[in-house]
């Protein structure tokens, strides 16, 4: 067993209702199909916003690579169909991708069907466990289907690392910020009418260091932002 997978190891902490949540909107197709696919995360995970954030984000990451005198290792937190963690792995080849997520069946087929010698997967619950070391965490469109309380015991999870956060920005902005929800497969704001709150970790109850790498528009109206986080 290579030393990936030897840290790639379920702690066993999993919340038995965070689990049956997503596991239940990957079982109802609650974000769409694709045809011959048994996991589909999306149109997130497709489309040029996807495209431009493997562009960008795979060229921070090959910067971080050419630093080390030794393989990068990427932990992508809710890695879900894996369509962005593939695509990251051929722009950054001689990187180390481990991929985590709550939802066990995914992560048994990704792990019969992705895993490698650099591709290994865990089921893990970032809200109520700490992930295995990493030089840096990517966390793409993961926060917005958590409530605050879960956000915030995910970012002490990875309080310390370097992170990448990507969320999804209505373009009209209306109301309070971080509105509250209940964990499950819907979002904050209407993504139809743009209209709304999304996940603003800068502010309330947040409060974190924010800097933005860059945004895409997603059709209808919907601005994709990313940005490194202080965990």
């Amino acid at each position: 067993m290579s030393r990936l997978n030897k840290i790639a190891k379920s702690s066993g902490r999993i919340s038995a209702e965070r689990q049956a949540v997503f596991e239940g909107v990957y079982a109802g197709g609650k974000w769409g199909r694709a045809e011959g696919e048994l996991f589909y995360s999306g149109a997130g995970s497709r489309g040029s916003a996807a495209d431009e954030y493997v562009q960008l984000v795979g060229t921070y990451l090959r910067e971080l690579q050419d630093g080390l005198d030794r393989p990068l290792v990427i932990g992508d937190i809710g890695c879900g169909d894996c369509q962005i963690g593939t695509a990251l792995m051929q722009l950054v080849p001689d990187a180390r991708y481990l991929g985590f997520d709550v939802v066990r069946p995914l992560i048994e087929h990704h792990s019969r069907h992705l895993g490698s010698e650099k591709m290994a997967f865990e089921v893990l619950d970032i809200v109520t466990d700490k992930p295995p070391p990493a030089d840096i965490f990517l966390v793409r469109q993961v926060f917005q289907h958590l409530s605050n309380l879960e956000i915030a015991s995910a970012l002490a999870n990875l309080a310390g690392s370097r992170v990448i956060v990507t969320e999804g920005q209505p373009e009209f902005p209306e109301g309070k910020p971080n509105p509250d929800k209940a964990v499950g497969a819907g979002i904050r704001f209407h993504w139809a009418s743009g209209r709304g709150r999304g996940v603003e970790l800068d502010l309330p109850p947040f409060n974190r260091t924010v800097k933005e790498l860059f945004r895409s528009f997603s059709p209808p109206h919907e601005l994709i932002v990313t940005a490194l986080v202080e965990a």
